[in-house]
């Protein structure tokens, strides 16, 4: 067992702790994760109330050692805390119970917006529709590190929060995730976080120690568009503003011409309309490469291991290489990762940098 999980009440008041490896556990770049653990019938914690829809979910991971001759030489690393809700599907086996968690970022799907228009920099909107997540009941979810950029957007708020969250990121090109942690008096605390960029460039080289090869190696997906041409929210053909159109040179250089209309719903400023569509010409110019890699309990890997990080790719068997031959140098970006207790590897999705 490689891990510290407890159970919280929807309103975030602590429940138990239980023993149970998750098969796996996943965070992802800008969505939702998953979990899974099961419960044996037999253990007096496998309970309604403990494992209870909308029950909240905090692991810790308990770091492993490196010993020789049963002296402990050091601790290796620790992967991120894993926070979440306990929602279907849940599956009943002979003896035991199959339950399901979704990361604190799904909590954000269940509160609905009212029909209000909202405008200011990216963190002022992000602020208020946690503001306005937080008017329904149950647990709320605080502004943690809140990071802005200096531009100007607008959103007509008719969905859920989390719908409208992940529009204002598409259209920022900033990050956002809801993360946990177990306060002074043992509730637990949800903090909403928004920033610019998307993560730290570790400098750690993923090679044969820390990792291992997936097949296939390396998918290359997704039909690149490299000139956007945007338009604004309106209800008249003469209040619509129409962008320049946003280029990605280096695509269409290389590509020609991949030409695609994009429709800003509730973005009413023309700067606006300018900088999300080339937010958007910039992140689908090229088709995304993505290289698999398993992730190995090897010294201080593991504390490298946060979504949104970057870690040094060298991979002979993938890709073109510049100026002929195949193969890849360079950094890697962790848009996913699920980890097993069981096996104690982490599987990596690494979206590969165009130089």
């Amino acid at each position: 067992m490689a891990n510290k999980f407890d159970i919280f009440t929807h309103t975030a008041k602590p429940l138990t702790e239980i023993n149970s490896a998750t098969t796996p556990r996943s965070w992802v770049m800008n969505d939702v994760g998953r979990c899974e653990f099961s419960m044996s019938l037999m253990d007096a914690k496998t309970t309604e109330i403990n494992l209870q829809y909308g029950n909240l979910v905090h692991i810790v991971h308990i770091p492993s050692v490196s010993t020789e001759n049963s002296v402990v030489l050091d601790t290796n690393g620790k992967l991120p805390d894993w926070t979440g809700i306990i929602l279907p599907p849940r599956v009943w086996n002979a003896g035991v119970l199959n339950a399901t968690a979704y990361t604190a970022e799904a909590i954000l799907t269940f509160r609905p917006m009212p029909y209000e228009s909202v405008s200011g920099t990216p963190a002022v909107i992000f602020k208020k529709i946690l503001e306005l997540a937080n008017q329904w009941p149950g647990v709320h979810i605080l502004p943690g590190n809140i990071e802005d950029i200096n531009k100007t957007f607008s959103d007509d708020l008719r969905n859920s929060a989390y719908e409208h969250i992940v529009t204002l990121i598409k259209r920022s090109g900033m990050s956002w995730s809801v993360t946990g942690e177990i306060g002074r008096f043992g509730d637990l605390e949800l903090y909403g976080n928004l920033t610019v960029g998307t993560g730290t460039d570790t400098g750690m080289d993923m090679n044969d120690l820390n990792s291992e090869l997936r097949s296939p190696i390396m998918t290359e997906q997704g039909t690149p568009y490299n000139t956007v041409i945007g338009y604004s929210f309106a209800h008249t053909k003469n209040g619509r503003y129409v962008s320049r159109p946003a280029i990605s040179q280096g695509s269409f250089a290389d590509y020609g011409f991949f030409g695609k209309n994009m429709n800003f719903m509730g973005l009413h400023d023309p700067s606006s309309v300018d900088w999300s569509a080339q937010q958007q010409a910039n992140a689908m110019s090229r088709p995304s490469r993505i290289m698999s890699r398993t992730a190995l309990d090897y010294r201080d890997t593991f504390d490298h291991l946060v979504k949104g990080n970057y870690v040094d790719v060298d991979e002979k068997g993938a890709g073109f290489a510049p100026g002929g031959g195949f193969g890849f140098t360079g950094k890697g970006r962790i848009i996913s990762l699920d980890y097993s207790d069981l096996s104690n590897k982490a599987n990596m999705n690494l979206e590969l940098v165009y130089g």
